[in-house]
């Protein structure tokens, strides 16, 4: 299959040697990996300061083309090779997808997609990984407002029924369990340390997957 114009024109033949090297040096020492596939930042613009593929890299999750071309070429074979991975614990599709959502964007993305694209974007990959693959996914939401359909939090972007819907009700697109981050600069009554796990009406198991170390407002 030829390279699509919009490919980085670089082959990194070494891409499986390193990463196979990061879950040799985690499982000797007992560690469980989450693979976190992209983030937020991939939507804002960093060229100047780390080159010319640094972001800028909207198409993919707004372009339904990209995403498929992207499963197919690059995360279906990363799901193969990791298929028996023993401390490959689950993959995070994307972190804290909230910020580049045209509906939030709290980080200043360059480019943004709306929630739909986004829930796309994410329910295709969940589908193409339980479809090659027992491990498990997940989000690194922003935090339970945005993981919860109980009040004050907005709603809950990636249930089955959102990610069902944005796929075409593929039985696929799920997450296995919720992410949620929390720091001080939220309102305490997002603060999963101190409110009742019930009260949020969450419907999988939930990890704090960023919290602070001590809450100095940072």
């Amino acid at each position: 299959m030829a390279r699509p114009s919009w490919a980085c024109p670089r082959e990194i033949d070494n891409f499986f040697d390193n990463l196979d090297d990061i879950f040799e040096r985690a499982e000797a020492h007992d560690v469980m990996i989450i693979l976190c596939l992209w983030s937020f930042d991939m939507m804002k613009n960093r060229t100047n300061e780390a080159g010319q593929f640094a972001g800028v890299h909207g198409g993919l999750v707004e372009d339904l083309e990209k995403t498929i071309s992207y499963i197919e070429n690059a995360l279906n074979p990363m799901v193969i090779h990791y298929s028996e991975q023993c401390n490959l614990l689950a993959y995070e599709i994307i972190n804290e997808p909230e910020w580049a959502i045209d509906i939030t964007q709290g980080a200043g993305t360059t480019e943004t997609a709306t929630l739909e694209e986004m829930q796309r974007f994410v329910g295709l990959q969940a589908a193409a990984i339980h479809g090659l693959s027992d491990k498990m996914v997940t989000v690194g939401s922003v935090g339970l407002m945005f993981n919860s359909t109980s009040p004050p939090a907005v709603t809950n972007f990636w249930s089955d029924e959102q990610l069902s819907l944005a796929t075409t009700s593929d039985p696929l697109a799920f997450l296995d369990f919720y992410q949620i981050h929390y720091w001080d600069w939220m309102s305490a009554i997002f603060d999963p340390f101190l409110v009742a796990y019930d009260s949020w009406n969450l419907d999988k198991p939930t990890l704090i997957g960023e919290c602070p170390a001590n809450n100095n407002g940072t």
